[in-house]
């Protein structure tokens, strides 16, 4: 029996060691541990632990090269500290091996409720870990564990998987995740079942994505990790490298296909994103070939934040022509109680340097209400690795309910912590307004405006 205390706490254990002597044998401890207020985050340098208080009896074999097989009859914890949140009830039991644990945990306290029963790796990056179990969460308040800060944020599911995660990047199996309810402050939302399920056949991996509310479907010659770099790579990367404090990368050689189509989804976004909008039927699809030639379409009939839209969307992103492209058009767009129509909007990246095209035209009414704005820009490191964005305003004009403006050539120098404008202008007739100078965070800067004949009422 040996009793430990010290500053981060006490533990008391009762155990008998076995097969000591026997160089074959693999030594055994049998018995009883308890702790009080034993501070695991100190003891294992992991700020979202803290004090643990429990009980428990297990047994515990360590094979050579120092493995170590552990079973569970029974533990107790009492108190452990998490996420700066103190759980209590907690009860389980089952055994733990090559960082599989294979058990029952049952959680019983006023802002968590579940049962879990099954078998799960404690590390993804587990070498083929496995996933199968049974988990009932009756009750979570995600905001009382300090998981949502937003405000009321509450769910109940249940969910069973079957599958292994292959070297921490690719899943085989199922998963389920059944009669999700989740609510906020405004109110219950009924979101439905999930169900993920994906399969490898001669090198090519398939993620089949089923729900009410979004279907997916993802193929690919690698992963959807390896989509993520890749696309990131051969888009961002490769034609504005200066953003990236690593700019070079190595193609992988994987082809990716992936398309989203989405239903009537109010309720997920209601409380995963409350204000955005996105339109039943709206689709996204992405083609990565092997390459490394990028291609990915997306439509929708509407798009909103709160009262800010987008009607009627086509666009199309591409790096075909040696510089990636995008080209959008949209029938409609919408905020602050200003309505654009028949919008065009092209953006090109090549080399650090990039370009922005839009132009409005809402040839149905009865005042001018047209436009078109034109930049373009370069993107740089300074001597301290910092991103900078030198951006050109080319000369524009702007008309709405025919007042027309003219956007005059500027240029704005754009770095952490500090903008400088130089010759900033709008003028419309006999009234003008320039805008030169800087802002900054740590250092003294002036910014200077002018105004001629400038009716503010305007504004």
């Amino acid at each position: 029996k040996a009793v430990l205390k010290s500053r981060i706490g006490k533990v008391d254990a009762n155990v008998r060691l076995t097969d000591v002597a026997k160089d074959e044998s693999p030594i055994g401890i049998a018995g009883r541990v308890i702790s009080e207020e034993f501070d695991l985050g100190r003891f294992m340098d992991n700020s979202l632990l803290g004090p643990c208080t429990l009980d428990t009896k297990l047994r515990t074999k360590f094979e050579s090269g120092g493995n170590a097989e552990i079973s569970i009859d029974s533990l107790h914890i009492d108190k452990l500290r998490f996420n700066s949140y103190d759980y209590h009830n907690i009860n389980a039991m089952g055994s733990l091996k090559d960082q599989i644990f294979d058990g029952r945990i049952i959680c019983n306290e006023p802002n968590l409720n579940f049962m879990f029963q099954g078998a799960f790796a404690l590390s993804s990056k587990t070498q083929n870990a496995i996933y199968r179990f049974y988990a009932n969460v009756g009750f979570i308040d995600l905001q009382a564990l300090n998981f949502d800060k937003r405000g009321v944020s509450k769910a109940s599911f249940w969910t069973s998987a079957n599958f292994n995660w292959i070297n921490g990047k690719d899943i085989l199996g199922n998963i389920e995740i059944n009669d999700i309810m989740l609510e906020n402050e405004e109110g219950r939302h009924n979101v439905g079942n999930i169900n993920v399920s994906s399969h490898s056949n001669n090198d090519q991996s398939r993620l089949i994505f089923k729900s009410n509310f979004l279907e997916g479907l993802f193929t690919s010659t690698g992963s959807i990790i390896n989509f993520a770099k890749d696309a990131a790579n051969i888009t961002a990367k490769e034609e504005l490298p200066a953003f990236f404090k690593e700019p070079t990368y190595t193609w992988s050689g994987h082809s990716h296909d992936l398309s989203l189509k989405f239903h009537d989804s109010r309720d997920v976004l209601a409380f995963a994103a409350p204000g955005i909008y996105i339109a039943d039927g709206t689709s996204i699809r992405t083609h990565v070939d092997k390459d490394g030639v990028f291609d990915s379409y997306i439509n929708s009939q509407r798009i909103a934040y709160n009262t800010t839209y987008i009607k009627d969307l086509v666009g199309k992103i591409s790096n075909k022509e040696q510089m990636l492209s995008s080209e959008l058009k949209f029938g409609s767009f919408s905020f602050a109680d200003i309505l654009l129509q028949n919008n065009n909007l092209e953006l090109y990246a090549d080399n650090n340097n990039f370009g922005i095209k839009y132009d409005y035209n809402n040839m149905e009414s009865d005042t001018v209400t047209e436009g078109e704005l034109l930049l373009s820009g370069t993107m740089a490191r300074n001597e301290q690795e910092e991103v900078i964005c030198y951006l050109d305003i080319t000369p524009s004009d702007i008309s709405y309910r025919s007042i027309n403006w003219s956007l005059l050539p500027s240029q704005l120098d754009i770095q952490k912590n500090r903008l400088k404008i130089v010759n900033f202008g709008l003028k419309n007739g006999q009234q003008s307004m320039t805008l030169s100078g800087g802002i900054a965070k740590h250092v003294t800067d002036t910014m200077r405006m002018e105004m001629n004949n400038f009716n503010i009422s305007c504004l």
